[in-house]
């Protein structure tokens, strides 16, 4: 019987593989085929999160969980997403995805000479038409190491059910049981400044527009909004800035080498 694979790069990706990788890692590979400039990387793909949480009765249990949770009791969600999310922290990576995981982590360190390391999120239904899941799921920055590696990856599988991703589904009618995650890891760039540009404004929805948020250090707060970023809005045609805010950017995130 042919093994499953649970691995995809970076560069052998596109749009047809979304359902795969998730909508994050499909468009980086995009990225790559247009030749931009974007850290090599690998994704640990759904088939291992369907296989993870198949074990067990993992994902049975998940559903039984969730069935009775009374929404309106805050206290009540967060106790059970504590619960699914110890299960889940609990629960051994099997050795077939272990070793894959394992291979593409020491390629990826060979090849990029890199010591830490980004785990991120990339959730199959990201960013659709009338819903966006951006920032809601967990990043892992300066991860180092196997062990700490695969914590970090079972960390981010749990957040498909953490607190606000439970109320935003909910909001959206969305079913918690078909949902299903992707988890990227790519060396850290350990910059000074960064940012997330937008290429339509998203409070305006002008095509016209690209919007660019911006502070010091890692970027993680910004998409988590952790600090009050600058925000640029620039026009396409021009390449004029239209509108300049400089944020208080009071909070700076670092990446510490001496792991």
């Amino acid at each position: 019987m042919k093994r499953a694979t649970y691995i995809k790069w970076q560069d052998n990706v596109d749009q047809t593989h979304k359902s795969i990788v998730g909508a994050k890692f499909a468009n980086l590979g995009e990225l790559v085929s247009l030749g931009m400039n974007v850290p090599s990387g690998f994704c640990i793909n759904t088939v291992a999160f369907f296989e993870f949480t198949r074990q067990s009765n993992l994902m049975d249990y998940i559903s039984k969980t969730l069935e009775s949770v009374n929404y309106n009791d805050r206290k009540v969600v967060k106790r059970n997403v504590e619960k699914i999310t110890a299960s889940i922290l609990k629960q051994e990576i099997n050795s077939h995805i272990k070793k894959a995981i394992t291979r593409a982590y020491n390629r990826l360190r060979k090849n990029t000479k890199a010591s830490h390391f980004a785990v991120r999120s990339s959730g199959v239904y990201e960013d659709l038409p009338d819903s966006s899941f951006a920032g809601q799921y967990d990043t892992y920055l300066g991860v180092s190491g196997i062990e700490d590696l695969l914590f970090s990856v079972k960390k981010c599988w749990a957040s498909v059910w953490n607190e606000r991703i439970l109320y935003y589904r909910r909001s959206k009618n969305l079913d918690h049981s078909k949902v299903s995650m992707a988890v990227i890891v790519q060396p850290v760039i350990a910059c000074l400044q960064s940012g997330v540009m937008f290429t339509v404004n998203p409070v305006s929805n002008k095509i016209d527009e690209i919007v660019i948020n911006a502070g010091w250090g890692l970027g993680e707060v910004i998409v988590s909004q952790e600090v009050s970023a600058d925000e640029y809005i620039v026009c396409k045609s021009s390449k004029n800035i239209k509108k300049k805010r400089i944020g208080d950017k009071n909070t700076e995130s670092v990446l510490h080498q001496n792991r």
